[in-house]
């Protein structure tokens, strides 16, 4: 699939979930910056504000609407037509159906890129109890969903298969005040020294998240079998990697929630046997 000739960013979030501090922050990244005009479209007003001559030294022109009503057809390519971006950036409001613009025919060579979702950890169960279905729009198809604000990690994992159970391949991460929340889940995830075996709920499996898991540590997937219990309907993995020792990849699978039952061959192991193999060689070579 070809690239769009604009690529649209979408914010997604309820109100005062992080959507503004989190794009006022990337927006002023050198990563981000781009040869052209960035065109931020703003659909609410929270806590956070954005400095508009500020925005300007890093190429960004800001437009804002107020009312769902706004957000149509015509007003896209009308702003198409007066700013014409290179790159467009909507945060969108977190009370507005997300499908709707999703559905809405873009401007002539925009076409949306990634999808983003910012996620209050203090008031997540909150929303999710009584707006269930906007959650759902926001990170159905998302790249990213970040908590932010997450105090108390024990609901944590349970947060994480909410996002799974609608968007397998969304990347989650956690964060409190000092950053990035990691090792989330090591103490709740044992193994042995028996047989590389993964436990997964079916809605969490992907065959793509263990590959780019197992390729974030440098190593490869060699083989993969997957299995579902009869009894429970968890699904099992027997995954085989050309690394000999699997700690890395273990730390990356305990971190996203996947249940390391056993694990073979871990540093030592492989050294062992080719040790014992010499061995048998060199024996047979003296008789």
């Amino acid at each position: 699939m070809n690239e769009p000739d604009v690529m649209v960013y979408l914010m997604t979030g309820f109100l005062d979930s992080g959507k503004t501090g989190f794009l006022k922050f990337t927006l002023k990244q050198d990563y981000f910056q781009i040869d052209g005009k960035t065109l931020l479209i703003l659909c609410e007003d929270g806590e956070d504000e954005y400095d508009a001559m500020e925005m300007l030294r890093y190429g960004v022109v800001i437009e804002r609407l107020e009312d769902r009503e706004e957000l149509t057809e015509e007003y896209l390519a009308e702003l198409d037509r007066k700013h014409e971006p290179d790159r467009v950036v909507i945060e969108y409001n977190g009370m507005w159906k997300v499908s709707d613009f999703e559905n809405m025919k873009l401007p002539k060579g925009w076409g949306i890129e990634q999808k983003i979702t910012t996620v209050d950890a203090s008031t997540f169960q909150t929303y999710l109890t009584n707006l269930k279905p906007l959650f759902v729009e926001m990170v159905r198809g998302a790249e990213m969903v970040l908590f932010n604000r997450c105090e108390d990690i024990k609901p944590l994992a349970g947060y994480r298969r909410s996002v799974k159970v609608v968007s397998p391949q969304a990347e989650v991460i956690f964060e409190d005040e000092q950053g990035e929340v990691e090792n989330i889940f090591e103490d709740d995830v044992p193994y042995d020294l028996d047989a590389p075996v993964i436990e997964i709920p079916r809605e969490d499996y992907s065959a793509t998240e263990f590959t780019r898991l197992v390729e974030d540590n440098d190593c490869r997937v060699m083989n993969l079998m997957i299995r579902p219990d009869e009894k429970t309907g968890i699904w099992k993995a027997c995954l085989r990697i050309d690394r000999e020792d699997a700690t890395p990849v273990l730390r990356s699978l305990e971190r996203f929630d996947y249940r390391v039952v056993s694990c073979y061959q871990l540093h030592g192991v492989m050294d062992e046997r080719i040790e014992q193999r010499i061995k048998e060689l060199m024996y047979y070579l003296e008789m």
